[in-house]
């Protein structure tokens, strides 16, 4: 299996989505994916190639309010995509966690 460098690369999502469409699942059409970044960084963000190239539907999880409003905006014409405002967590009970990008 390829290693991705996951600093170095600007359009590392397509880079990545490509390698789960056909690598993977052999470019299988009508697919579904299950997306959770903290933050939503859109350098990894293979929901989007799935959906335009292999018409795959999905659901992405964000936690962030202001981001979450912002997928909506982008996903409001694509009824096979879901965005969902929530956190997955293995605690118990939901804890807010800052993390710094350098």
């Amino acid at each position: 299996m390829d290693q991705f460098n996951f600093n170095s690369s600007s359009d590392l999502a397509p880079t990545m989505a490509k390698f789960i469409g056909s690598e993977l699942f052999g470019n299988k059409k009508s697919g579904f994916y299950f997306q959770s970044l903290t933050g939503s960084n859109g350098k990894m963000m293979a929901a989007p190639w799935l959906a335009e190239s292999l018409q795959w539907g999905g659901c992405i999880v964000e936690p962030d309010h202001q981001k979450y409003f912002q997928l909506r905006k982008l996903y409001a014409k694509r009824d096979e995509t879901k965005i969902v405002h929530a956190s997955l967590s293995p605690q118990k009970y939901p804890k807010e966690v800052k993390i710094a990008v350098a």
